[in-house]
């Protein structure tokens, strides 16, 4: 039984914490590469879909290298957010607590 209990528990916080993580890195990537975002996203721009293009296969094909350390830096700064983040909800509990005595 407490096993069972363990084990749900387990699950159910590895899965919330996987999908806060995937959804944040997913913003904070969009942020980091914006230019990229914007050239797919913007219906009225000046430019043919062929320039968008190329565009995306001159920013992806540019060097695994470079590929890697933007990878590396999103993946540190949706680890930092979601930190900063924790411990900001632990200090508004903290605060909230000690306002209820």
């Amino acid at each position: 039984m407490i096993k069972n209990i363990i084990s749900r528990l387990k699950k159910n916080v590895t899965l919330k914490t996987i999908i806060t993580f995937i959804v944040t890195f997913i913003i904070v990537w969009s942020d980091h590469n914006w230019r990229l975002v914007k050239t797919f996203f913007n219906i009225d721009s000046d430019r043919s879909f062929q320039e968008k293009m190329e565009y995306a296969k001159i920013f992806f094909s540019s060097s695994i290298i470079v590929f890697l350390k933007n990878l590396i830096v999103c993946i540190l700064i949706t680890c930092a957010v979601l930190i900063l983040i924790y411990i900001l909800i632990g200090i508004g509990k903290f605060i909230i607590k000690k306002l209820k005595r």
